[in-house]
């Protein structure tokens, strides 16, 4: 039997990517918070992307992670 050649698009394994990342300022603004309490919520949040320069800190949050924080903060039964 011959191994998989890569010449065929079908059999390569890509790496998924985030449907979309989000700054801080566009959470922000959806759900109507500061950019402090977006800052809280998310910094210690996996697979957030957080960029430290001496003391600035830069988040960057993946779709999904959004997407299942919105969903902590609406379960009433997680509180």
């Amino acid at each position: 039997m011959a191994a998989p050649s890569l010449s065929q698009p079908d059999q390569i394994a890509l790496p998924c990517a985030p449907d979309h990342v989000y700054k801080v300022q566009e959470v922000a603004s959806e759900w109507k918070l500061s950019i402090d309490t977006v800052q809280r919520l998310f910094a210690a949040e996996p697979d957030v992307f957080v960029i430290q320069s001496g003391r600035k800190r830069t988040l960057r949050i993946p779709q999904q992670v959004k997407e299942r924080v919105w969903r902590r903060m609406t379960n009433k039964h997680v509180m």
